[in-house]
């Protein structure tokens, strides 16, 4: 084992001194085959989160991350890819993929499971009866080339040292740490291949960025990287000071998620989906006519073309196609209970974070979720439902202290904007 040589590169970003690519090359092909542990890995990890890497040794650590399994190539195709920076309540991907397809993008995704108090979309969709999320890399390549689309969990095939990263860091407290994140994010998007990569950055108190000017630069970053890898890239900043849609929770997001392809509700959702589906279609045809794309989305709908896709894509993959044709099904044996306001007055604020660790108690321990009935800016009366807490047990017993999270008080409070900022670049 390599000892001196790893011990040597861990102790260079120590002490704050720059990693060549020829040593980023080194510990990642060290981590691939087993020469390191997770001590060691830790120990490089907490290192470069507390000194920082510069641009050059991002670039460096993304294309090793990359090139450690296969990297995917869809050749021509008009092939798209959504990464979320994680937020709470945010189901995107699940209610994106089938209508990005409908039109006739191709979609090969490769989703997270949770990281810290922000959700996951795999644990969402394993939900389903029978959903494979873990297809060979021939059977994806082929299932996305046959009807479009495909969603999988990280893999040892693709930037499988990435995945070990992403393990260690999630057990060490090196998670906030932008250039670990863009590393990571990025070397993902490039080994799964897509020829446009659309970057959803949130921003605020339940994002891994509280403030704008971070998300923005964090963003820019992120699309600059990948630029230089020939992409096509795209980025939103949307808001994160209150959790996407309504629903928080595996079961009650992956409910949300189904019942949007049916009824393009919550609203919050809808906008996101648009823009991120609008961005894709300018990307492609270069072509910004806002009206005419919005009519070509309302159709995907109208048309009825989403519901059979997803319902193909569910199938394919082994899952049960019921739960796509009726999401209800996915609440059948859970308890529901309200969550009523104790006082009159305004939404000011909510402590996302914590709704989503929450969120995760109640997947975890009760199979359930919650549903915020409110949002910022709107007004209640006493005894209004702010919420209502989904669980397999009766749940009136229990104290979840949802009310000290949603900040109520008689001053008026503005809306909050879902779109930030977006750009093409």
């Amino acid at each position: 084992m390599p000892i001196n040589d790893i011990l040597k590169i861990i102790s260079t970003k120590r002490d704050k001194l720059a990693l060549s690519k020829d040593d980023i090359a080194f510990f990642v092909r060290s981590v691939k085959d087993r020469l390191v542990d997770d001590s060691q890995i830790s120990a490089f990890l907490m290192a470069c989160f507390i000194n920082g890497l510069s641009n050059e040794e991002v670039l460096y650590l993304t294309q090793e991350l990359a090139n450690s399994g296969h990297v995917l190539s869809w050749k021509g195709s008009m092939s798209v890819d959504k990464h979320s920076t994680g937020g709470v309540g945010d189901k995107t991907t699940i209610a994106l993929l089938p209508v990005l397809s409908a039109y006739g993008f191709l979609v090969p995704k490769m989703a997270g499971r949770r990281l810290g108090y922000t959700g996951g979309t795999i644990e969402k969709i394993e939900l389903i009866p029978g959903y494979n999320v873990k297809l060979s890399m021939s059977d994806f390549v082929k299932q996305v080339e046959k009807i479009g689309i495909g969603l999988i969990s990280q893999t040892d095939e693709i930037a499988p040292v990435e995945g070990i990263f992403y393990r260690i860091r999630n057990h060490t407290s090196t998670v906030e740490s932008s250039q670990l994140i863009l590393s990571s994010i990025a070397s993902k998007k490039l080994a799964v291949g897509s020829n446009f990569i659309i970057f959803d950055i949130k921003s605020g108190e339940g994002s891994l960025f509280s403030d704008f000017n971070a998300s923005k630069a964090f963003a820019e970053d992120i699309c600059a990287i990948m630029k230089k890898f020939n992409k096509k890239v795209s980025y939103i900043i949307s808001d994160m000071n209150q959790p996407l849609a309504k629903c928080v929770g595996n079961r009650l997001e992956l409910w949300e998620a189904l019942s949007f392809l049916h009824n393009r509700k919550p609203s919050s959702l809808d906008n996101l989906i648009y823009n991120i589906f609008a961005n894709s279609y300018k990307a492609y045809h270069n072509l910004f006519d806002e009206d005419k794309i919005s009519k070509i989305y309302q159709n995907l709908f109208n048309e009825d073309k989403v519901i059979p896709k997803a319902i193909e894509w569910i199938k394919n993959q082994g899952g049960d196609p019921k739960y796509v044709e009726k999401p209800d099904r996915l609440l059948d044996g859970l308890e529901k209970t309200e969550i009523l306001s104790i006082k009159s007055g305004y939404v000011q604020s909510m402590n996302v974070k914590k709704i989503g660790w929450l969120g995760h108690y109640l997947s975890d321990n009760l199979d359930g979720g919650m549903s915020i009935m409110v949002s910022i800016g709107d007004k209640v009366e006493k005894g209004d439902v702010l919420a209502y807490v989904y669980g397999r047990e009766n749940l009136c017993s229990k104290d979840f202290d949802l009310i000290s999270l949603i900040n109520i008080k008689d001053v008026a409070c503005p809306k909050r904007k879902l779109i930030l900022d977006s750009r093409i670049l």
